[in-house]
């Protein structure tokens, strides 16, 4: 691994996301699915919301210190707040749909990391991925877990694996880093091909931030 990136700073109150979209929060990272969504675990529900940062800096309000993630729905100017993220409650798979099998227009944010991190070591994301870029390329793994192993072998950050092709691509970048660097988040995942791409990303925020 050789490409090196600098990790987005999370201290200030703007934060630039994928895509060079900006939502200006109170507290840390999100993740963005510009077409995902975690059915149901709605937890709080609120109406006349007018945009994806009033729903977010609710969501970060001690008010309301369960909220992990937030879904908007445009049509209505319906903001959702929920305990569940993408791993929640299992510690492998994901309760995250891509494309979401709602109504179009639901933005869904998860606050990044998911906590605690002792129980959930990555976040995983179905039919998502990093458009180009590969740091290395393997062919015939058989598992998202032995294309896991390599990266955590080689000290990558972030995979995507296609078990129909048994194709893993190690990034030794995270969705941050790569979006400050221009390049493309996809979900769903919009490489050609057969089968579908599983995105999966070091939970740990200390090995986020090596450079």
């Amino acid at each position: 691994m050789t490409r090196k990136f600098n990790m987005l700073q999370t201290k200030g109150y703007s934060l630039c996301f994928l895509l060079a979209k900006c939502l200006n929060i109170v507290y840390g990272n999100w993740v963005k699915l510009p077409d995902g969504c975690i059915l149901g675990h709605d937890a709080e529900i609120f109406s006349n919301i007018s945009n994806i940062t009033e729903c977010a800096a609710k969501c970060d309000s001690p008010d309301y210190p369960s909220c992990v993630s937030i879904e908007f729905v445009s049509s209505n100017t319906t903001c959702r707040f929920s305990p569940a993220h993408s791993q929640y409650p299992e510690t492998t798979g994901s309760n995250v749909e891509v494309p979401c099998p709602e109504a179009p227009g639901i933005e869904y944010w998860q606050k990044d990391p998911v906590l605690p991190i002792n129980t959930y070591p990555y976040i995983e994301i179905p039919n998502t991925c990093i458009i180009g870029d590969n740091d290395a390329t393997i062919y015939s793994i058989p598992s998202i877990e032995g294309c896991w192993t390599e990266c955590l072998a080689q000290g990558c950050k972030a995979i995507e694996f296609n078990s129909q092709l048994n194709e893993c691509h190690l990034h030794d970048g995270s969705y941050f880093e790569f979006s400050k660097a221009g390049k493309v988040w996809s979900s769903p995942c919009a490489i050609k091909g057969n089968g579908t791409w599983i995105y999966r990303q070091n939970n740990d925020p200390f090995i986020l931030n090596e450079v």
